[in-house]
Order: C-alpha cells, then structure tokens, then sequence
C-alpha cells in the first residue's frame, strides 16, 4: 500500500489515487533502474573479491573504476551525441570484457 502525503496551501493532506499514478508513473523507472545497478554492483563486487581470494579487492584497487572512467570521457570527447547504435556496441564492449575477466 502506498501513500502520499504533500502539503498544499491549506496545509498538510493524504494523496488521492491520480497523484499516486503520477508519482509512480514518473518514479518507478528510476526505483527499478537503481534497484537494478545496486544488484549488479553488488554481484560484480563479490565475483571479484571470490576471483581474487582477496575480500579487500575493490574496482579501484584492480583500476576497473578507472578504465571504465577512461572509456566513458573518451566516447565523450569522439562522439558528443551518442546514439543507440553506440551505446548498445559500449554495453557489449563490457559485457565481453567482463566474460573475459571472469571465465578467461
């Protein structure tokens, strides 16, 4: 059950059910899509510290933070409009490297 309390001009109310509609309308895809990278962030983290037999190993500490920061300010400075097509060639660029980094 979900409720929303907002304050108006005459002072503090419960939302009605359109106000909630909205609210998730605009809302859930981002709840959905944090829920989703904090997951995956937590999963990539604890692959790496098993690979490693390291439990202080951390993306900084093997530079996978920074390569990845490396990747993303030069597709920024080449390309200044990514489109589709090269978002999609990024996520799989990663996606492989990270095969490679755990079943190679």
């Amino acid at each position: 059950m979900l409720i929303v309390v907002s304050r108006e001009l005459g002072g503090w109310h419960l939302g009605s059910f359109q106000q909630i509609d909205t609210l998730l309308f605009w809302r859930l895809p981002h709840l959905v899509s944090a829920l989703a990278a904090g997951v995956l962030l937590a999963v990539a983290g604890t692959l790496m510290q098993r690979m490693t037999a390291n439990p202080m190993a951390s993306p900084d500490l093997l530079g996978v933070g920074s390569g990845g920061a490396l990747g993303i300010v030069v597709t920024l400075f080449v390309v200044m409009q990514p489109g589709p097509g090269l978002l999609f060639a990024g996520a799989s660029q990663e996606l492989s490297q990270h095969f490679l980094f755990c079943f190679g």
